[in-house]
């Protein structure tokens, strides 16, 4: 089956990607719903794998934009939408928006695969009915086993998610440390959401939970308490290190340390 992806998280996309040609699946990825729609026009797709927050044009944006297309050509594109952002409120604003499925994130391998192939003989009333047994959250397990699991086992994809995490989170975190020095709510909003993406690849629930208030801080503009949720997440950043460490390179012994809380001057 031919599937696009629109999900702004590299490491996002390069795990999505391998997941569903491991599976046998043509994939091709996008960056945000501009990129989704512009792909539709050009291809034929049997699924579309919609992430929510995306720059430019989100998910929710993009997919109503896809239906009201529809409507003069009589087809309809089956569409999964995806996001961290799980409650009843939230599936049934993904639901209303147009899309046939919700998928909670961070999705396992088995749930992923579920939703994807729900299409082949799957009518959207159907596809809508699963929707709650997808979203389901999965039992607590180290960040070790839940990488191992929804890798399906890949060894070297396992390193290199790490390597990759390693060596960009510190700069997203210097980033985050700028913006509430210069109190640029725009740019903390946009690294931690960032940040959030990658987090959620190894299930580090905490992690994401305190990247998700510096996210919703910045888009409110209200940095009052940022600095004491920097640090909660630096903490939290230096604990998923530890975790990850046997699994990242030998052959590259550089260490890394997230930035500091960020100082105002005075």
């Amino acid at each position: 089956m031919r599937i696009l992806v629109a999900e702004d998280t590299e490491m996002n996309r390069d795990l999505l990607v391998e997941l569903l040609e491991n599976r046998g699946h043509s994939v091709v990825a996008v960056g945000d719903g501009v990129a989704a729609i512009a792909a539709l026009a050009q291809h034929d797709f049997g699924v579309v794998l919609m992430d929510e927050e995306m720059p430019r044009m989100n998910g929710l944006e993009a997919t109503a934009a896809i239906r009201r297309m529809e409507s003069s050509s009589g087809k309809r594109q089956f569409i999964v939408a995806m996001s961290g952002n799980i409650s009843e409120q939230d599936q049934k604003r993904y639901l209303d928006a147009g899309a046939d499925m919700f998928l909670a994130k961070p999705a396992t391998m088995e749930k992923l695969y579920e939703a994807v192939e729900s299409v082949a003989g799957v009518g959207t009333q159907a596809a809508q009915k699963t929707a709650a047994s997808v979203a389901q959250d999965t039992p607590d397990e180290d960040v070790l086993s839940h990488l191992r699991r929804a890798t399906r086992g890949n060894e070297k994809l396992m390193r290199s998610l790490v390597r990759t995490f390693l060596a960009d989170a510190p700069k997203t975190m210097t980033a985050m440390r700028r913006a509430i020095l210069k109190e640029n709510a725009d740019e903390l909003a946009c690294r931690a959401h960032s940040l959030k993406g990658a987090l959620a690849i190894f299930d580090a629930r905490k992690a994401v939970a305190v990247a998700r208030t510096l996210e919703a801080m910045g888009r409110s503009r209200n940095l009052a308490s940022a600095d004491a949720e920097f640090r909660a997440l630096n903490r939290e950043l230096a604990r998923l290190k530890r975790d990850l460490a046997p699994l990242e390179s030998k052959k590259k012994p550089v260490r890394r340390r997230f930035p500091s809380r960020p100082r105002r001057k005075r």
